[in-house]
């Protein structure tokens, strides 16, 4: 399953295409808050919003459209604050890649329904839940399902 801490890394892994040693350091806390940021939609739950909902869990905030629209506020903002070393449309496809790596990872795990990464135009969920490795059907995961 993918966590807050597996997103952060893709995140920073896909930087490492974007290293200059005169970008600034809230650049890359930018990347980190962006990939981690689609999974605030669990809020929903507590709100009774459906996880098949516009703004259910691995709905609207795991799209590309949310990937460009958050990419574009950010970078705006980050440009404010004179992000140099890094181009503006650098710093966007940077941010953009990092948000929708969400959706991507999310996509690959055995848990859920998968993504959809072409929400709002079409409803269309995409899961890789491919399994190489047998986990799901591992002790180990039996024993970490049930606590152990």
């Amino acid at each position: 399953m993918a966590s807050a801490f597996s997103h952060a890394v893709a995140a920073l892994s896909i930087g490492a295409f974007f290293y200059r040693p005169q970008v600034p350091k809230r650049v890359w806390v930018s990347s980190v808050v962006c990939s981690v940021l689609p999974d605030l939609d669990v809020i929903g739950f507590r709100f009774g919003i459906r996880y098949g909902d516009f703004w259910g869990h691995r709905g609207f905030t795991h799209s590309l459209v949310f990937a460009a629209l958050l990419a574009s506020v950010v970078a705006v903002a980050l440009f404010r604050f004179e992000a140099s070393g890094i181009g503006r449309f650098a710093l966007f496809g940077y941010l953009f890649l990092a948000t929708a790596s969400h959706g991507v990872l999310d996509a690959m795990t055995m848990m859920g329904l998968g993504s959809r990464f072409s929400h709002p135009s079409t409803i269309a969920v995409i899961s890789c839940r491919g399994d190489p490795f047998g986990f799901h059907q591992s002790p180990l995961r039996a024993s970490l399902r049930h606590g152990g």
